[in-house]
């Protein structure tokens, strides 16, 4: 997952279906959009990574930079995060790295910064003629919003103020279900009320119970949260708050909970939440002080027999004959597998090449972890490792995510009796009875192979 920092975001837009021709386009930009009367190059995040079809991609990241725009073509928006949520991790890159450090979430996921002045090193760059710096003195700046749909109608919310994005998750009945409540949801840990956000909001709504939702959560400070059931975010958007026009108080019967409705171009009307008029209100807080952390219980840690278990961890799950599931803190990058390799090896060899000006070999970790063999793919990719100061590559058919787990070593005893064996797993998702992958010691598996270097008689 790559995440623009929010001072660079000015909004989030659908990808259109056809681009403006421009004669400096490349790969990696691939046109042009017209977007308020500003002409604004589209690069291709896909084809700054090398993935598949550039041209590829839902929604259009605008990122501004200095008084510069660009636009960048992405899959899709997945959620907000907020950098008090998150902790910092330095990553040593080079300066020309479109990639920069990492955060770590709240529940152990790894997010990727993007260096956003990488993403102006193209040619054609535009100008951002309504750049907060051009707002004369006295004149309401403009500020980012959140636009999502519930229930069909169009709401806003500040987006400095959305502590995070719900993705679809299961809601639970809870003691406070019931009226504008229509259950508990988890998120980063933390599970807290979701409210029916039409009903909440005064409008008329015939929900009482969903099995299932998506959201957007807002703290209510001392730990204390709550989440709002949402169809679809849209998009990201920058305007002024003046524009905000006044609610008749017929429309509603909660109009002190907004603070106006956008009425846009195009007829549709965008409520706008009042997060400070929502954390005063009494029955919000009420509900949003029953939000709790979720605290494993003493039976977590019967999920195996074993006598070692660690608490909770980073992985990168592969695919390489089997699923595996590698330290996060082991890897130190992952890029696409070049094209044109030999096939690995019987000792799962493949070649050695440069990389970040060192000679780095690249081993098949499908054969070293004796799996069944899997053609490589454009769409297969090269974990490096470092070890001893020098890098060394393992190719895998294919990344299936990045995941958190409890990691647990089993001990037994070898086939001749003699000897107290281990083997390591990650418990993903719950502690209790989440699936088991094999953890892979990238570093010490490279031990127990003859180096194809070494293997000759000098």
């Amino acid at each position: 997952m790559n995440k623009p920092g929010l001072k660079n975001l000015r909004e989030v837009i659908p990808s259109p279906k056809d681009y403006h021709a421009l004669p400096e386009a490349d790969a990696v930009l691939i046109g042009a959009i017209i977007l308020r009367g500003q002409t604004i190059p589209v690069q291709s995040l896909r084809a700054q990574f090398g993935l598949g079809d550039q041209r590829e991609g839902e929604v259009i990241v605008i990122v501004k930079s200095e008084g510069r725009l660009v636009a960048v073509l992405v899959d899709r928006v997945v959620e907000l995060v907020h950098g008090g949520q998150t902790r910092h991790q330095a990553v040593q890159r080079e300066t020309l790295d479109l990639v920069g450090d990492r955060r770590v979430t709240a529940d152990d996921r790894l997010i990727t910064l993007l260096n956003v002045e990488r993403l102006f090193d193209v040619r054609g760059v535009a100008i951002d003629d309504g750049d907060e710096r051009a707002v004369p003195e006295g004149v309401s700046g403009r500020v980012p919003y959140l636009r999502f749909t519930a229930d069909g109608m169009n709401f806003m919310a500040p987006l400095s103020e959305v502590s995070a994005t719900i993705p679809y998750a299961e809601v639970e009945p809870g003691a406070v279900s019931g009226g504008l409540c229509i259950g508990m949801i988890r998120r980063h840990g933390v599970e807290m009320a979701i409210l029916d956000t039409c009903a909440a909001f005064g409008f008329d709504s015939g929900m009482a119970h969903a099995r299932g939702a998506s959201g957007i959560s807002l703290e209510f400070g001392d730990g204390d949260a709550l989440a709002f059931k949402v169809d679809a975010v849209n998009d990201i958007v920058r305007m002024d708050p003046a524009n905000i026009a006044p609610i008749p108080p017929v429309v509603t019967t909660a109009p002190h909970l907004m603070s106006g409705v956008l009425l846009g171009d195009d007829g549709r009307q965008h409520f706008a939440i009042d997060i400070d008029a929502c954390r005063q209100d009494r029955a919000f807080s009420q509900l949003a002080s029953v939000a709790h952390r979720i605290v494993s219980s003493a039976s977590d840690t019967d999920g195996l027999n074993a006598t070692k278990q660690g608490g909770k961890s980073i992985f990168l799950i592969v695919e390489a004959g089997a699923r595996a599931a590698i330290p996060i803190e082991d890897v130190v990058e992952v890029i696409r597998l070049p094209p044109g390799l030999r096939k690995a090896s019987a000792n799962g060899y493949m070649t050695k090449m440069t990389h970040r000006k060192r000679l780095m070999p690249v081993f098949d970790l499908s054969i070293c972890l004796g799996q069944k063999v899997i053609d490589l793919t454009g769409d297969s990719s090269i974990i490096v490792v470092e070890s001893d100061e020098h890098f060394c590559g393992w190719a895998v058919s294919r990344l299936q995510s990045i995941d958190t787990g409890v990691r647990r070593v089993d001990e037994f005893t070898s086939t001749d009796g003699r000897s107290l064996m281990e083997e390591a797993y990650a418990q993903l998702g719950d502690p209790t009875n989440g699936e088991l992958t094999s953890v892979v010691d990238l570093r010490n598996l490279l031990k127990q192979f003859t180096r194809p270097w070494q293997s000759r008689a000098t």
